[in-house]
């Protein structure tokens, strides 16, 4: 497999023989991205593991004249049973995609990019290649739906404002797998709490408290970088801790109540009930500070129990509650009913409805410096539980050098041993 740098930016797409391989104009931007209401969105899919088919199945679904024309992951066995399984969907009939258009390994995701039927490129890969998978789609001028989350690092996080900044001046979408920004009841509550609904926020609470998670055993003559990536959860240069993975959609709903990012963060987390190879914590409690003096209570785990996930705004006036695929709600501290909202099927589907209503319409949505902050709110905070100290917003975006990724990426690469991080020996980069 060829070497993978996240520091090489792919300037040979810019070149005059690559944009004529891509059917690109001269500008780099793909012949295919002209808006037109007609225009057929050829996806390519780049991460075929459930998320990855979810998204291409819900893609399908959400608008008229989409197609699935090629697909890519790091293992050839997922592609296939992707494919095998999209094809037993009400989206069989808009699977396109022959053997010529299956890629597999590291080069996976430049090839799907690449490919000259490809106008939209979903990334569904482990969270750590995300920041280098979009900077490739947007150089190659395509349309983009990102799953969350961004990045697992300050690094990856500068990276992709970087993309989405060259995306908007180029004409290109960015849409996010942040669904819930999608969802009825948050944008009704959060809207009404942008309103003055409950007065000033005070403080906020938080939880994506759940089960454990899915381990994959590591497989017979599988060398240390290929074991990862097919066990890749457990592994904080891929996946960026649970709180990245998982519970980052609890820190998007109350950025976007708060309005932004938190000022700094201060916490503790730790492992109980992990496999003895999983580098990653199960259970993290953090206190944020908002610029505006409120202040988040925020806990995410994955340990047997009671698991609770919902999300809690209060301010002056009452109190706001939201819970997933259920309900949100605004009540005054007289216990008045001030707003309750029933959530209305599909966000899944609705984000990629509104993201090709954008493309199509000539005005598309670059919505990932959002879903970024929201990352880096959620790395803040698991460098504040890993090291112990109190961690500066100012510091993770503007100068920490952290960067997780192999600089030179092969499957069959050693890697060192995983090492749960410990507060106190656990430094901060």
């Amino acid at each position: 497999m060829p070497d993978v740098n996240r520091r090489e930016f792919l300037h040979t797409t810019t070149t005059a023989a690559t944009a004529a391989a891509l059917g690109l104009t001269a500008s780099g931007r793909a012949h295919s991205a002209r808006p037109g209401a007609d225009q057929e969105i050829r996806i390519g899919l780049v991460g075929c593991g459930g998320r990855g088919t979810g998204a291409a199945a819900q893609a399908i679904q959400s608008s008229e004249g989409v197609r699935l024309v090629a697909m890519g992951d790091v293992f050839a066995d997922k592609v296939t049973q992707a494919r095998d399984n999209l094809e037993k969907t009400d989206a069989a009939a808009a699977v396109q995609v022959d053997d010529r258009s299956c890629f597999a390994g590291l080069d996976a995701y430049r090839r799907v990019i690449e490919h000259a039927d490809v106008n939209h490129v979903i990334l569904a890969t482990p969270p750590g290649f995300r920041p280098q998978q979009l900077e490739a789609v947007v150089a190659a001028g395509k349309h983009c739906f990102m799953e969350k989350p961004a990045c697992v690092d300050p690094v990856g996080y500068r990276a992709v404002i970087a993309a989405a900044k060259r995306a908007r001046e180029q004409g290109t979408a960015i849409g996010t797998g942040t669904q819930f920004r999608r969802a009825n009841h948050y944008a009704d509550v959060i809207a009404a709490i942008h309103d003055g609904a409950i007065g000033d926020v005070l403080f906020a609470q938080a939880r994506y408290c759940s089960g454990g998670i899915w381990y994959r055993e590591r497989q017979e003559g599988m060398a240390d970088a290929e074991y990862q990536i097919h066990n890749w959860y457990h592994f904080v240069w891929l996946c960026g801790d649970q709180i990245v993975e998982q519970a980052v959609h609890n820190l998007d709903a109350i950025n976007w109540a708060m309005g932004g990012p938190p000022a700094r963060a201060y916490g503790s987390g730790g492992q109980r009930c992990r496999p003895a190879d999983s580098e990653i914590y199960d259970c993290t409690s953090l206190d944020y500070e908002y610029p505006n003096g409120a202040s988040l209570s925020f806990q995410c785990r994955q340990q047997p129990g009671k698991g609770q996930v919902w999300n809690r705004i209060v301010g002056v006036k009452g109190e706001a509650w939201i819970h997933p695929f259920s309900f949100g709600e605004i009540k005054s501290h007289g216990g008045e009913k001030v707003l309750k909202v029933r959530y209305r099927p599909n966000a899944y589907v609705d984000e990629h409805r509104d993201l090709i209503a954008s493309i199509r319409a000539g005005t598309p949505i670059v919505e990932a410096e959002e879903m970024a902050d929201s990352t880096l709110t959620a790395v803040l905070g698991r460098l504040a539980a890993y090291t112990g100290e109190e961690v500066e917003w100012d510091f993770v975006q503007r100068e920490s050098k952290l960067d997780l990724m192999p600089p030179e990426l092969r499957l069959d690469a050693a890697l060192p041993a995983p090492a749960v991080a410990v507060p106190g020996q656990t430094a901060l980069v």
